[in-house]
């Protein structure tokens, strides 16, 4: 049943990634647009940030709090650096 677990991380950690090379959001867009718990997605952003996969790009209001939060992306055009070229 452990197997699941993993399985499922697995699959959430795949679908920010992707959501993120399409997308330029918050953490909390993010959560909302995938369905998944938000402390899940800080988790996964900083694993890919900790593999340089992930970028804050800017800092703006979030669309959905309205608060100040960094903006998010996966995308190598926007990131720069060797993987936009």
């Amino acid at each position: 049943m452990s197997g699941n677990k993993y399985t499922r991380y697995a699959a959430d950690r795949l679908a920010v990634r992707d959501y993120l090379k399409k997308n330029t959001a918050t953490a909390t867009m993010t959560s909302v647009a995938l369905d998944l718990y938000r402390p899940n997605v800080c988790r996964i952003k900083r694993e890919l940030e900790k593999h340089d996969l992930l970028k804050e790009v800017f800092i703006a209001r979030c669309k959905i709090t309205k608060h100040r939060a960094a903006y998010l992306s996966t995308n190598p055009k926007i990131m720069g650096g060797k993987n936009g070229k």
